[in-house]
């Protein structure tokens, strides 16, 4: 398993003093060698349990009965591979030594399912994963309560505010909507009247026989055209 690049420290010099007591400035660290660890060592499992309560993201998760509940979850494992040896110049002695991890999906062995929930309560819900025999959980919980008439007004008053934004917003589509509609119609008309013009430069050539030989044919295959374009 190939590490991973690590951020390389930022570039600076380290001021010390000198046993004659002058300043003397070190270089940056540098990378002396990577010493990889066999066999990767599974340092822990992480596990995000998320949940979402009448198709929405609330924090803390919770809501009136009765309420929906959904849940995804994501899962990996941090993987030690290797070890970084940092040296500071001029003196290699001195060594700084860095984990790398490399964080691989992990199993998905246990995940609540979507449900809906009838009574009242504190309802805790469990996710568990596994990577080569580590295991991680996260839990969360989801409180339902019963409405009272102080909570009805509440929501009311909620959604009585969604829907003042959504007239706004439709107030503001409106005129937007209609300007729309207005140019189609001004490109429509400009798109008749080069196609009009298109026909009337079209008696400056020979027509064909089906077209007729004299300008009264010629006349009546323009009105044709023009009649055509209009409609």
């Amino acid at each position: 398993m190939a590490p991973n690049k690590c951020a390389q420290p930022e570039k600076r010099h380290t001021s010390v003093l000198s046993p004659g007591g002058f300043a003397e400035y070190l270089s940056e660290p540098k990378l002396i060698r990577t010493d990889d660890v066999i066999p990767p060592e599974v340092i822990e499992v992480n596990v995000d349990l998320n949940v979402k309560v009448d198709h929405n993201g609330a924090t803390p998760p919770e809501g009136f009965a009765p309420l929906s509940v959904n849940f995804t979850c994501k899962a990996n494992a941090v993987i030690l591979v290797a070890y970084e040896i940092w040296a500071q110049p001029p003196q290699g002695s001195v060594e700084n030594k860095k984990p790398v991890y490399n964080p691989v999906p992990a199993n998905i062995t246990q995940q609540p399912a979507d449900l809906t929930i009838h009574e009242k309560g504190d309802y805790d819900f469990t996710a568990i994963a596994e990577y080569e025999g580590v295991t991680g959980e996260d839990t969360v919980t989801v409180t339902v309560k019963k409405p009272n008439c102080n909570d009805l007004f509440s929501k009311r008053a909620k959604l009585k505010r969604e829907l003042s934004k959504l007239k706004r917003l439709l107030s503001d589509i409106k005129p937007k909507k209609e300007k729309v509609v207005q140019i189609i119609n001004n490109l429509e008309e400009v798109r008749k009247y080069y196609k009009v013009e298109l026909a009337k430069e079209s008696l400056n050539y020979p027509l064909d026989q089906e077209e007729g030989k004299n300008w009264y044919d010629r006349k009546k295959y323009l009105k044709d055209k023009i009649d055509e374009t209009l409609n």
